[in-house]
């Protein structure tokens, strides 16, 4: 089982470094209000993936999982995330067209030109939950191996592009936004038999939408954080660029993370959901395992020098200025890797609402609070209340698993 997880491991973190690298270079390439945009239009997409780390992953690999009749198809889950999610993403067409315009002042044409990017960007990063979720649950080409070959060959492919033409800050944020149609469409190819074996109905995508809907729609409110986070600091005329780089640092590393230990966790709790004792020694097993990677973690960020090194590369040097930022939002990481396994807990029992009403209350309350305190204290204090919050969700949902749990 570990020799499995090292190649997985190692194309993942190879993925996640090609993402962040794009990231910084652009950071270091471009210094217009453009580039507030692009990083607001990769936040807003980003809840999408935080979405999948909370919830709908976890419910797709569930369904993906399960040994029922009525289990839930690819097809049907494709269609209807495709129809779903274009419908949202109007809305995200919508809210990056106006930050543009009327926040940041960017000419009207470039920012239409750069919500319909983000848009193709946002839709394909929706379906792509779906096709890596039922990866997860299939092995050898259709498996997650294949599926992460396919995602860092995309970015392979982008990077080359990048270096072979000439500067243009517009048509690089189009190819960045339409990288991951790459892996989409070559995996379409490789579970092209599955998705011809089942048909699309409606009355499926009704029920599929119905089942769904809280997770959708409370995970999409309270998973709107960063978006909310990154428009209070545009609107305090603070700098975005380095909260936003540390943060998709954490963000990444909890993907990776979750991609290799977490989503395995979550299929041998829902296989084993009807035996109450080997349920739980894998739910408190799999906390320890969390507990021991943030350990891991504190020591390389806090007693190695390997901050250091990195920022004194060219292209990383902007984490030079974040060192305050980086100690703080560390806590939010820890945060968050114990909540992958205490938040999905609850999917594998089919009580699906419960993380959600609990996240949604505590990011409401948190709200005008983070409001307040990023317009007098800035970036800083909005780094203490972020960690703040996220303590407080996961120990919350920690009790409340203590008795629900199974």
């Amino acid at each position: 089982m570990i020799l499995n997880k090292i190649p997985f491991l190692i194309l993942s973190i190879s993925s996640l470094l090609a993402s962040l690298f794009l990231q910084f270079y652009f950071a270091n390439l471009f210094s217009s209000q453009l580039i507030n945009l692009f990083y607001m239009g990769v936040t807003v997409c980003g809840v999408v993936i935080s979405m999948s780390t909370s919830g709908i992953s976890s419910y797709l690999i569930s369904e993906f999982s399960s040994i029922k009749d009525n289990k839930l198809d690819i097809k049907n889950a494709a269609t209807s995330f495709l129809i779903f999610f274009s419908i949202l993403g109007i809305l995200v067409f919508l809210f990056i067209y106006i930050v543009g315009c009327y926040v940041l002042n960017i000419n009207e044409w470039a920012v239409l030109f750069f919500s319909f990017s983000f848009f193709i960007y946002f839709l394909s990063l929706a379906i792509g939950i779906v096709f890596q979720s039922y990866a997860y649950c299939h092995s050898r080409t259709k498996g997650v191996l294949s599926y992460e070959v396919l995602n860092f060959f995309s970015f392979l492919i982008v990077i080359c592009i990048f270096y072979t033409m000439k500067s243009n800050e517009m048509l690089f944020y189009f190819i960045f936004c339409i990288r991951s149609l790459i892996q989409i469409a070559i995996y379409l190819v490789l579970i092209r038999h599955d998705l011809s074996a089942s048909k699309f109905s409606f009355e499926n995508f009704l029920y599929f939408v119905k089942s769904v809907r809280v997770i959708i729609g409370g995970s999409a409110y309270y998973k709107s954080e960063p978006v909310i986070d990154r428009f209070f600091i545009i609107s305090n005329n603070t700098g975005i660029a380095v909260y936003h780089l540390v943060s998709q640092i954490y963000t990444a590393a909890l993907g990776v993370w979750f991609k290799v230990y977490v989503s395995p966790l979550i299929k041998e709790l829902t296989i084993n959901n009807n035996n109450k004792k080997i349920f739980n020694e894998i739910y408190f097993h799999g906390l320890k395992k969390q507990i021991y990677f943030a350990l891991l973690c504190g020591f390389l960020v806090f007693f190695t020098p390997m901050i250091d090194y990195i920022s004194r590369i060219k292209i990383f040097k902007i984490l030079s200025d974040g060192n305050d930022i980086i100690t703080i939002l560390f806590f939010f990481f820890v945060s968050g890797l114990l909540g992958q396994v205490i938040s999905n807990v609850f999917y594998c029992v089919n009580k699906h609402s419960i993380p959600v009403v609990v996240s949604c209350i505590t990011f409401t309350i948190f709200l005008p609070l983070k409001y307040v305190v990023t317009h007098k204290w800035g970036v800083e204090g909005l780094c203490v209340l972020v960690a703040l919050y996220h303590f407080v969700n996961v120990t919350i949902l920690f009790l409340i698993s203590l008795r629900f749990r199974h």
